[in-house]
């Protein structure tokens, strides 16, 4: 017997063979037939390394008749197997300390040679220390890499300045030009042009947040104008119908002119149309001297009219100018308010007379002024609700308001018979005259506007 225990030469029973038949079947005696020197005729297959433990078989059910003859092979079988047992766990332990786990190893017979291998699972494992390990190792994956790396950034980079130029060039040259702009309760806000004035920049690609605008009640409300990254905030006016008024001036005429509706208009909406209510009737009033209420209908772009005052006075000769005398200012009590009361003349040339004399028309205006935002307010407000204010005790129908200088301006006509009783008719025969007594008498400051 050889040093591998591969098998018997010669007659012998071939231990290894039968072994190796005997352990793959599990020990069954009756999957085996006889080994002869020639080899193996039939039986199993080599046996499992995994088992490694060799049978002892029963020598009555291999139906041999030399018992002892037998039992002596057998001890020999034994011997044998036990040495080759322990070469087969020496291969192993080698192979498993050289890390071969699929190293192969066989059994030899006299017709054939048989190698064994034992099979290795793939590890499909995704190891990300090892991926990077070979990409480092890798000098052509780690320079490809990098160069996208740096494309990428390039990319992005590049994408973002240009950007960033070209809405900061834009932006430069955006100029936003708010507009004063005045609607009246019930009016649909007009288009954005009514707004605000762009260039730089088309109108209709900027922003408008109207949202703060509420038309259903007077007061002033702020809307922003956003174009590009250029950004103004303004206001807009919404007027009480009542206010519609506080856009007329009144109007002198002389006796028998003509009249149109544009002349009492100071500062009309734009959702607005004007025309007389009863032309007829303006027509006679224009027949005689004297100080006329005029009806005017206003009706806006949703087909809704409201009905407003204007003054006209009519004289006897035309008005070149006006002479204004007004007196210092005084304080009114328990206000931040002060005010100055100013009368004012409408001054005609008197052919006959060859000089400018008083015309017999003149107003007289109470001007107040207030410190307090809040109080001028509460005025401001009291008049959109109402329609009409009384500070100091004095109102009128002509109430206007300058909400830039807080001022409040009521005006009324001179009352001429209350004028000559006090003064005297005479001083009011002359312009000079007229001046000189308000000047030096009454102490006030008089100044002159030509009409124009």
């Amino acid at each position: 017997m050889n040093n591998n225990q591969d098998n018997y030469n010669g007659s012998e029973f071939d231990n290894t063979a039968y072994s190796n038949n005997y352990m793959s079947n599990n020990g069954d005696p009756n999957s085996y037939s006889a080994v002869y020197n020639d080899g193996i005729k039939e039986g199993g297959q080599f046996f499992n390394s995994t088992n490694n433990q060799m049978p002892n078989p029963n020598p009555n059910d291999l139906g041999f008749s030399n018992q002892d003859s037998l039992q002596t092979d057998l001890n020999s079988y034994s011997n044998d197997s036990n040495s080759l047992n322990g070469n087969l766990n020496n291969d192993l332990n080698n192979n498993a300390n050289n890390n071969y786990s699929s190293e192969f190893f066989g059994i030899e017979n006299p017709n054939n040679t048989m190698n064994y291998q034992t099979p290795s699972k793939p590890n499909n494992k995704f190891d990300i220390k090892t991926f990077f390990t070979e990409i480092i190792n890798d000098k052509n994956k780690l320079v490809f890499i990098a160069i996208v790396i740096i494309a990428i950034l390039a990319v992005g980079i590049g994408t973002y300045i240009i950007l960033k130029v070209t809405r900061s060039a834009g932006s430069r040259n955006v100029d936003i030009t708010l507009n004063n702009l005045e609607v009246y309760v019930g009016d649909t806000l007009p288009g954005r042009s009514s707004f605000a004035t762009v260039k730089g920049m088309n109108i209709e690609n900027c922003k408008f947040d109207l949202s703060k605008i509420n038309t259903t009640r007077a007061g002033t409300y702020e809307f922003t104008v956003t174009c590009g990254s250029v950004s103004k905030t303004g206001n807009v006016k919404v007027l009480d119908n009542h206010q519609l008024e506080n856009s007329l001036v009144d109007v002198i005429k002389v006796k028998n002119q003509k009249l149109t509706v544009d002349e009492f208009l100071k500062s009309p909406s734009p959702n607005y149309t004007y025309k007389f209510t009863d032309k007829d009737a303006v027509q006679q009033d224009l027949r005689n001297v004297g100080e006329y209420e005029v009806s005017i209908t206003a009706t806006n772009t949703e087909n809704k009219s409201f009905e407003i005052k204007g003054k006209l006075y009519v004289v006897n000769y035309e008005i070149k100018g006006y002479l204004t005398c007004s007196n210092k200012a005084q304080t009114v009590p328990n206000s931040s308010a002060t005010y100055v009361v100013s009368n004012r003349f409408g001054i005609s040339y008197n052919k006959d007379q060859n000089s400018n004399i008083y015309s017999g028309l003149g107003f007289e205006i109470y001007t107040f002024t207030f410190s307090d935002q809040v109080e001028y307010s509460s005025y401001v407000k009291t008049y959109n609700t109402s329609g009409s204010v009384v500070v100091n005790n004095v109102t009128s129908d002509n109430i206007t308001f300058d909400d830039v200088n807080r001022q409040i301006s009521i005006t009324s006509k001179l009352n001429n018979i209350d004028l000559y009783n006090k003064y005297g008719e005479n001083i009011f025969n002359k312009y000079s005259t007229l001046r000189t007594y308000y000047t030096k008498t009454l102490n006030n400051d008089c100044t002159y506007s030509k009409v124009s």
